[in-house]
């Protein structure tokens, strides 16, 4: 099925639809206008006319569908861990070999909405992606978007198609808003730096001192400190070792734009004011 076809069918569906690049970004920005008004049929044809890499649909409010998305090996492992049975549901498989549950956006969600997308599980492990920390967890997808077939790899699961969604669990609306009033720079509830978390914190936190100046010596010494009074458990010498001699070979000016890109990646926003990114971290370096 070519990209306009399945646009325009989930489009009958009540399923607002978007393009996507493949890096997953949308083609347009604006998408999150769905959330307030419906999508024409033009604005369908108009977005998939000349050719997409893949298709997004735009979740609830939206839609009435929000998504748990099990992203890597360990992601399973560490969901079994909060003890909550999940329904029989709508199942999406991914590239990656992880997969997205679909639920229907349930009463108790709608009245007690979370604002928007939130890692309610992250597993104690060091993955990687693409050379770079990237721990495995399950995400709760709301206000957002998630990748639907027949983008490249992506495909329903034939056992429970997009028609089986079952009602969403109110356990998992209270994990999320619970996870909502819990540190997003890497940090547990007692200040210490979760594993999983410590290898992006600690280059973040080093980038910002290499952008002040610090030579490898200082930023090692500063770096092993840190390792021992905030990572949980702390990270082996020779990893901090890598730490410093990677971020000291970026000149002072430059190292900010890699904690810039990795504190976007790895500690994303508060909405409604609250602290920033930058201060979060800056708050680490000095506790």
């Amino acid at each position: 099925m070519d990209l306009l076809k399945a646009a325009l069918s989930y489009f009958e569906a009540g399923q607002p639809v978007i393009a996507v690049q493949r890096d997953k970004t949308p083609y347009r920005d604006g998408w999150n206008q769905y959330f307030s008004r419906s999508q024409s049929e033009e604005e369908v044809k108009e977005i998939f006319a000349n050719g997409v890499w893949g298709i997004a649909r735009v979740l609830y409010p939206a839609c009435e569908h929000v998504v748990l998305d099990f992203d890597g090996e360990h992601a399973e492992e560490a969901w079994r861990k909060t003890s909550i049975k999940l329904p029989k549901t709508a199942r999406i498989l991914t590239p990656s070999g992880g997969f997205h549950l679909v639920f229907k956006a349930s009463a108790f969600l709608k009245a007690n909405e979370p604002k928007r997308k939130v890692r309610i599980v992250e597993a104690d492990c060091e993955c990687l992606k693409d050379g770079r920390p990237h721990p495995c967890g399950v995400d709760f997808l709301i206000r957002g978007y998630s990748l639907i077939p027949p983008s490249p790899g992506y495909r329903e699961d034939a056992d429970f198609p997009i028609e089986s969604a079952a009602e969403l669990p109110q356990k998992i609306v209270e994990l999320a808003i619970g996870k909502h009033g819990r540190s997003k720079n890497g940090a547990n509830g007692n200040g210490k730096i979760r594993a999983g978390k410590r290898n992006a914190t600690l280059t973040s936190i080093a980038g910002v001192w290499r952008h002040q100046g610090m030579e490898y010596d200082e930023i090692l010494e500063k770096l092993f400190q840190k390792n021992r009074d905030r990572c949980e458990p702390p990270l082996d010498e020779t990893e901090v070792e890598q730490i410093a001699r990677s971020v000291s070979r970026y000149e002072p000016a430059k190292s900010i734009e890699m904690v810039q890109n990795l504190i976007q990646r790895e500690f994303p926003a508060r909405e409604g004011g609250g602290e920033s990114k930058v201060q979060r971290l800056w708050d680490m370096m000095y506790e």
